[in-house]
């Protein structure tokens, strides 16, 4: 009887202890990564979505000071990433596996948004010429015009 009353202890233990361990399996994953700019420095504050390709479901987050974001306890399945940032176009990477137990690594080089940076070159050009453009002019008579008229005075007075 002894032996009976052991051998069903430690049997129920073992069961006992397995359970446990089972059910301390984590079934989720995890999604990383780093958002850069063309030139490899870091883009921080960009807006990162996740979105499960199955479900549909949305998580959201914005990356660190050091251009990281992280997306833990993801259901495993494949995803969507998108990264949004002021000055860049919109990055776009599907099929993004999240698997169980892992930590997966989406990292992110955006492009710079051709149209707006155009017109900012443009903007700081212009406003470059416009500083230094009197100092090129032939005579006094046009560089007393151009100072005039940078300081908003009228055409007509600068003739007169």
């Amino acid at each position: 009887m002894n032996r009976k009353f052991w051998c069903s202890t430690l049997l129920t233990f073992g069961f006992a202890a397995f359970s446990l361990t089972a059910s301390a399996q984590r079934l989720d994953g995890t999604l990383r990564g780093t958002v850069e700019d063309p030139s490899g420095a870091v883009v921080h504050d960009a807006t990162v979505t996740a979105t499960n390709e199955v479900t549909g479901s949305t998580h959201s987050t914005q990356t660190t000071s050091v251009g990281e974001y992280v997306f833990p306890n993801l259901l495993p399945g494949l995803y969507t990433v998108q990264v949004q940032a002021p000055n860049f176009t919109k990055y776009v990477r599907q099929s993004v596996r999240v698997s169980p137990n892992e930590v997966v690594t989406a990292d992110a080089r955006l492009t710079i948004e051709t149209v707006g940076a155009a017109q900012i070159f443009r903007i700081q050009i212009t406003q470059a010429l416009r500083s230094t453009w009197p100092c090129l002019l032939p005579t006094q008579r046009r560089r007393e015009q151009a100072c005039w008229a940078k300081v908003g005075r009228s055409a007509a007075r600068v003739r007169e």
